[in-house]
């Protein structure tokens, strides 16, 4: 092989070198732009996510704070829920007590209607017999009576055979426990207590009306 032809090959070869390098060169440079973009894809990627992680972690945090607070108005309005019911109880209770004691005063009121109705009925009893017994009295014995605000007033003649038409009186009263009392006795009657006590236990207004007349008469004649 001559010079020439030397040269030729090594010509060759440097070229066949070179494009070798160009394309070994293009095809690294072309791994290191690939890398390079992997490399900020990735960063992009993990700042993405870091921005994503921290709006999440915003939600989050917001969602526990509203949780929190959910939690606090529950637990109030659970609190306001007792109290209200507590106060709901005492108000039932209080309203029990109150209809217990509006229907004990009912009762006691009925029961003091009855009684007052029972005890007017007495006396008008014993107002009706004590007219009976001064119409059935009047005529022979001289009896006249006089009805005043709360006492019965009796007026008695022809029991002193010398004076006739003296007037002997006793004003009688109904107590409000319907037993008799004598508030006035004219000429007073030593006895008079005796008969008012026989008076109460026998409730005949008649033998009173008659023992007190002979008690006016022993006086009157003797």
């Amino acid at each position: 092989m001559d010079l020439l032809e030397l040269e030729h090959e090594l010509s060759r070869v440097r070229s066949a070198l070179d494009s070798w390098s160009d394309c070994k060169q293009q095809s690294a440079q072309e791994v290191k732009d690939s890398h390079v973009q992997f490399l900020q894809d990735q960063h992009g990627k993990m700042q993405s996510m870091k921005m994503k992680q921290g709006q999440m972690e915003s939600a989050a945090l917001l969602v526990k704070q509203r949780l929190e607070r959910e939690q606090r108005e529950a637990e109030s309005l659970q609190d306001a829920s007792s109290s209200l019911r507590a106060e709901k109880d005492a108000m039932c209770k209080r309203l029990i007590a109150l209809q217990e004691s509006l229907h004990s005063l009912e009762q006691e009121q009925l029961q003091r209607e009855t009684e007052a109705k029972r005890e007017d009925n007495v006396k008008q009893k014993k107002v009706a017999a004590l007219r009976k017994a001064l119409s059935m009295y009047s005529g022979r014995l001289g009896l006249e009576f006089k009805q005043g605000a709360d006492e019965l007033l009796l007026e008695m003649t022809q029991v002193q055979a010398s004076h006739p038409q003296r007037v002997f009186k006793v004003a009688v009263r109904v107590l409000p426990d319907n037993s008799y009392s004598v508030t006035q006795c004219d000429p007073p009657v030593e006895k008079l207590p005796q008969l008012v006590q026989q008076l109460n236990l026998s409730n005949s207004f008649g033998d009173f009306v008659k023992s007190l007349r002979q008690e006016f008469s022993k006086l009157a004649n003797s």
